[in-house]
């Protein structure tokens, strides 16, 4: 974490809390997984302008805040490959798979009713 990171996660701390009770989850929003296929190394703790808050769940008992960028998880990738080697692979395999999926739902779309008929209109020659 830099040093400016640091900084802001402890005035953050610092700040009262919004919430009317400890216990109550009624006013706190469900912060939803960006890379839910990350979900086993990184929790979601917050967003900020275009990033996410994440926490590193392999470094507890130690409290590691990382910032990822809204379009990419490779600040993520960063921390796993400098401080846990060992889960690079499974991480590669997480990545790989969820980018397989993708890209093979993307491939099975059909057009729409309105595209395919579009294609299908007969051509009127101006004469």
């Amino acid at each position: 974490m830099s040093v400016a990171e640091t900084r802001q996660h402890l005035s953050e701390m610092s700040q009262p809390s919004t919430s009317k009770e400890v216990g109550s989850q009624e006013d706190q929003p469900t912060l939803l997984h960006p890379w839910p296929y990350l979900e086993e190394f990184f929790e979601m703790v917050g967003c900020k302008n275009n990033s996410f808050r994440m926490r590193c769940k392999l470094c507890a008992p130690k409290y590691h805040e990382l910032m990822a960028f809204k379009n990419s998880p490779s600040n993520l990738k960063k921390h796993i490959e400098k401080k846990h080697p060992t889960r690079l692979e499974r991480y590669t395999q997480l990545s790989s798979a969820a980018l397989k999926r993708k890209s093979s739902t993307e491939g099975s779309l059909t057009p729409s009713s309105k595209q395919t008929k579009l294609w299908e209109t007969q051509r009127v020659s101006q004469a």
